[in-house]
C-alpha cells in the first residue's frame, strides 16, 4: 500500500507518547509498504518530508502545518492517510481515505475561542474520516459523549510497549552515580514540561514527603515545551537540594531514569488519554502514583490514583507507597503490562488500513 503518515511532531526529535506512537507504526510497516511521513520535526528518515512553518503561536503553527500537510496528502494519490491527532488532525479537512488517531480530548475542558474552533473542526474531521482510532476505552467514551460520531466508526487500539527495552540492567546504577544519589529513594516523573502535567503539585507534595522521609529524592525529566513553565518550576523547587529537574534527556537516559527510580509519579491535571509513561514505568517494574485523570484507562489500577491538583493527597499516597513493599508491587505491574505489545497494536492498525483501502 501507498501510505502517508501525518504527524506534526515525530520521534526522536520529539520524545512523547503521540510521537512514539507514529514512529512505532512507521518502523513496522515501512518494509512492505510505500511510506511518506509529513512532519514539522527535522527527522532523519529517508521517507520523511519536513514541512517548515513560521514559529507563531503553537495553535496557529499547528493549523498552518495541518493545512499544508493535508493539501500535500490530497494530491499524493495515497491508499491510506493516517493522521496523528495530536495537533495534526486538521489535515483531515483536505484528504480522503483518512484514518485519524485521537489520543485524548482533554482540550474540551479548556475555554477560549481557539479551543471552540478546534472542537468544531475535530467533529467535522471525525465525521468525514473513514475510521477513528482511540488508544483507550475512556477516550472513546469521551468522544461519543461530546461528538455526534457513530460508535462503529471508532476502533480502540491500545498503545504498546517494547518490553525488552525496559530490561535496562545496570543503567539505573549509572544514573545514580552520575547524579550522586546512590542511597536515596527516588521518585521519578517523565513527560513534556507542559502545564497539563501538573508538576507544580508534585513539587509541593514532595516538600511534605521530604520532611517525613529525609532519604527521598525527586527527579522530573522531559522535553522543555513551555520554557516559562520550566522557570516557574525551578523557582518553586529553589532551595530544595533533593529535587532535580532534567530537560531534554536522551532516550538512553530516560531508560536509565526509569531503571534507577524506586517509584514513579504522574501528577497530570488534564489531557491524558492513555498514559504511555505509566506503561513505561510498569514495564520497568515500578510501582506508581498517578491522578484520577487516568481513571478508566484499562491498564491503570484505580487503587494508585489520587485527586488531581491535590498536593496533600498526592504526598500521602507517595509516603504510603514508599513505606510499602513497592518492589513487589512493581513486579506485579510488570506482569500486568506484558500483553501490551507494539507488534500487536500495529497488526491491528494494518488490518484497519486494509479494510479502509478495500472498501474505498
Amino acid at each position: 500500500m501507498k501510505i502517508c503518515l501525518i504527524s506534526k511532531q515525530f520521534y526522536p526529535k520529539t520524545i512523547g507518547g503521540a510521537e512514539v506512537y507514529m514512529y512505532e507504526i512507521y518502523k513496522r510497516i515501512k518494509k512492505d509498504n510505500d511510506i511518506t511521513i509529513l512532519t514539522y520535526d527535522d527527522v532523519d528518515y529517508e521517507e520523511a518530508e519536513v514541512i517548515f512553518v513560521p514559529k507563531l503561536h503553537f495553535t496557529i503553527s499547528s493549523f498552518l502545518f495541518s493545512i499544508i500537510a493535508g493539501l500535500k496528502a490530497r494530491f499524493g494519490d495515497y491508499d491510506i492517510v493516517h493522521i496523528n491527532g495530536y495537533w495534526a488532525e486538521f489535515s483531515g479537512l483536505f484528504v480522503r481515505n483518512d484514518i485519524v488517531t485521537i489520543h485524548d480530548v482533554g482540550f474540551l475542558m479548556k475555554k477560549g475561542v481557539l479551543n471552540k474552533i478546534r472542537f468544531f473542526i475535530l467533529g467535522a474531521i471525525m465525521k468525514s474520516a473513514k475510521k477513528v482510532i482511540t488508544v483507550s476505552g475512556k477516550t472513546k467514551e469521551e468522544i461519543l459523549r461530546h461528538f455526534k460520531i457513530k460508535e462503529d466508526k471508532i476502533e480502540v487500539i491500545p498503545n504498546g510497549i517494547d518490553l525488552e527495552k525496559y530490561n535496562s540492567g545496570n543503567a539505573g546504577e549509572e544514573i545514580r552515580k552520575r547524579y550522586g544519589i546512590n542511597e536515596k529513594e527516588i521518585i521519578f516523573s517523565f513527560g513534556r514540561f507542559a502545564r497539563n502535567k501538573g508538576y507544580e503539585y508534585l513539587i509541593d507534595a514532595f516538600k511534605e514527603v521530604n520532611q517525613k522521609l529525609k532519604n527521598s529524592y525527586l527527579i522530573i525529566a522531559g522535553r522543555a515545551e513551555d520554557r516559562k513553565y520550566v522557570e516557574e518550576l525551578e523557582k518553586r523547587a529553589k532551595g530544595i537540594n533533593s529535587i532535580l529537574l532534567l530537560q531534554n534527556v536522551s532516550e538512553d537516559e530516560k531508560l536509565g531514569l526509569f531503571a534507577a527510580c524506586d517509584i514513579y509519579c504522574q501528577p497530570s491535571i488534564a489531557e491524558e488519554g492513555f498514559g504511555i509513561a505509566l506503561l513505561e514505568a510498569m514495564a520497568s517494574g515500578k510501582a506508581f502514583v498517578a491522578t484520577k485523570i487516568f481513571s478508566g484507562i484499562e491498564h491503570i489500577p484505580e487503587e494508585f490514583l489520587v485527586e488531581e491538583r491535590n498536593a496533600k493527597e498526592l504526598a500521602g499516597k507517595i509516603i504510603e507507597l514508599l513505606n510499602s513493599d513497592y518492589k513487589e508491587i512493581g513486579m506485579k505491574m510488570r506482569r500486568r503490562v506484558e500483553k501490551y505489545s507494539w507488534d500487536n497494536a500495529v497488526d491491528e492498525i494494518l488490518k484497519l488500513y486494509e479494510e479502509v483501502n478495500e472498501n474505498d
